[in-house]
């Protein structure tokens, strides 16, 4: 069999279990009673940073130069701001910035290792390395899960089922900043211009864009509301 990089295929699966691995792995490690829990989220903050920056850097020395379709301002790229604002902040924006953070760190995270269309290359297979990028991508997404679960298990933040609120209006202001962005620089941050790797794609072309944003956008509720869903439960449960 001819493996492919393709969603679904033995490249996507072995690179996804194997970050799942690790994720387990760090938060074993990571949640004994010695860690100190702001020094791992910290950590885990600053590596996210340090991976953007090789990220930059190898595509300049590779290519000479970077695409605006680089910048950080996808889903996953939010993290970059919004980790070290929990990380290292205090106070009420820090607090409020919380529950967006959670959620995008597993969000994005989860739709990258469930469907890595972008993020794969073009060699079938990982082994011998001739593309970076895709291992960059799999560690990159791996941390912001890893960041969401620890802040949880952890106890750093402890979900509740309105916080989806919060999360949801700040993934909404995000979306419209990256989507001015897109008409701007005829990019396509958060799949919300031209829709490539989106499922969804074929509503803007057998229906219309407007219909493509109002799909991504019930899209957006519903994951947000699944990720907070558990946390109703768990409050009916202790209260009864």
């Amino acid at each position: 069999m001819i493996l492919t990089p393709e969603v679904f295929g033995m490249k996507h699966l072995s690179g996804s279990l194997v970050t799942i691995v690790f994720i387990v792995l760090f938060l074993w490690l990571s949640l004994r009673p010695s860690v100190n829990r702001k020094v791992i989220l910290r950590m885990s903050a600053l590596l996210l940073i340090a991976l953007e920056l090789f990220k930059y850097t190898y595509t300049i020395a590779t290519d000479g130069s970077i695409g605006a379709y680089m910048y950080p301002f996808n889903l996953c790229s939010f993290s970059l701001y919004v980790m070290p604002i929990v990380a290292f902040g205090k106070g009420k924006f820090a607090r409020f910035m919380t529950p967006f953070t959670y959620a995008v760190g597993l969000l994005a995270g989860l739709l990258v290792l469930l469907y890595p269309s972008n993020v794969l290359g073009n060699s079938d297979q990982w082994f011998p390395v001739t593309e970076v990028l895709p291992f960059h991508s799999f560690i990159y997404h791996g941390n912001m899960i890893f960041f969401s679960i620890y802040l949880a298990m952890s106890k750093s933040y402890v979900p509740k089922f309105l916080d989806f609120t919060k999360a949801l209006l700040v993934l909404l202001l995000s979306a419209a900043f990256a989507n001015v962005l897109n008409f701007i620089l005829d990019t396509d941050y958060m799949l919300l211009h031209y829709g490539n790797g989106s499922p969804f794609q074929f509503v803007i072309e057998d229906v219309s864009y407007v219909a493509y944003l109002g799909v991504m956008s019930l899209v957006g509720l519903v994951l947000i509301i699944l990720l907070f869903l558990p946390t109703a439960f768990q409050s009916k449960k202790i209260k009864g």
